[in-house]
């Protein structure tokens, strides 16, 4: 009688085994007309979202909650990779660690450096000092930096201005990568990622149309921002910005830093410091205090805060935002 429940239980493992087995399969064979896309942080996500829509499964990496800067990959993180058809990332100056996950992979993912067709602005290195040039040039970032070849020690070198999807000409750039390669993996597919696509497109026409169209005329040149993420919507619609920080988000400026950006301020009778999402407004507070002027949120859209989300906020809600808080602060 011991006997028989032993092979009792046995068989009802062996059973349940089965039953798991067959249930993990049939949810693979139900998504298996899709491709499994991971696309690494919120632009990329959007865009491949807007484009690839329910014909493809698109996991975040980075939690659109987090900020990027501060990210690092877990070991569910990899398995997530490695289930994956098609790995979108926005470059190797935002995402450096993508390039050494390819390597490691046990076996082939397609991993699409989406930025790889745009023209970057060159970024910093804590030796080398920014003018502050009043003019813009062609081809060149209009970003300036504060005594940058003194301070921000800890900051670290940067060869290219990352933050590419902040301007409507770079995304479209991007969003033709993830097109191709979306059509590239899922021929069968191709018109309606096309036909999406195409949609996206002429709404990034409109936004860099307004943008053109609303930030010209205005009193002042310049906008003091939390870290240096605006360098490509100042090259391309002529305004600069003064950064607190680098572009790394959580570097700290020295003293002199903060007492040469007042000094700027009052020289060019600034009315708001901008603030960010995912940034401790500690120094635009105490900047904007020593003023007397007010502190504003102005997203680089390196995720959504809980207030976005909760608004059903996008990248074009706030692309819109960011327009609105420019020009305001801008006259």
């Amino acid at each position: 009688m011991k006997r028989f429940k032993l092979i009792f239980i046995a068989l009802i493992m062996l059973l349940s085994l089965n039953i798991g087995i067959f249930a993990q399969a049939k949810k693979e064979s139900i998504s298996i007309d899709k491709l499994n896309v991971v696309s690494s942080f919120y632009p990329i996500y959007f865009f491949t979202n807007e484009i690839g829509k329910d014909k493809i499964n698109n996991t975040i990496l980075i939690p659109s909650n987090v900020e990027p800067h501060d990210f690092e990959i877990t070991t569910k993180d990899m398995i997530k990779l490695e289930k994956a058809d098609i790995v979108f990332y926005n470059s190797r100056y935002f995402e450096g660690y993508m390039k050494q996950i390819e390597t490691n992979l046990s076996y082939k993912v397609d991993f699409i450096e989406c930025s790889k067709d745009v023209k970057l602005l060159k970024g910093h290195h804590h030796h080398h000092h920014h003018t502050s040039d009043k003019h813009n040039h062609k081809n060149q970032s209009s970003t300036k930096h504060h005594d940058e070849s003194e301070h921000h020690s800890e900051s670290k070198d940067i060869a290219y201005d990352p933050h590419t999807w902040l301007s409507p000409i770079n995304a479209k750039l991007i969003c033709k990568v993830i097109y191709e390669n979306l059509s590239k993996k899922d021929a069968q597919n191709k018109d309606f990622y096309k036909n999406n696509y195409d949609k996206l497109i002429k709404k990034l026409d409109k936004l860099n149309y307004d943008y053109k169209n609303n930030l010209v005329n205005l009193s002042n040149d310049t906008i003091i921002v939390s870290h240096m993420a605006f360098g490509y919507l100042c090259d391309l619609y002529n305004f600069k910005q003064v950064a607190i920080r680098g572009f790394d988000a959580e570097s700290e400026p020295s003293a002199k830093d903060l007492a040469n950006i007042i000094d700027f301020a009052k020289e060019k009778n600034i009315k708001v410091i901008f603030s960010e999402d995912f940034v401790n407004p500690k120094l635009s507070n105490i900047l904007a205090n020593e003023l007397n002027i007010k502190v504003e949120v102005l997203s680089p859209i390196e995720g959504l805060s809980s207030n976005q989300n909760e608004n059903n906020d996008d990248y074009f809600t706030i692309m819109y935002y960011n327009l609105e808080k420019i020009k305001e602060a801008l006259k």
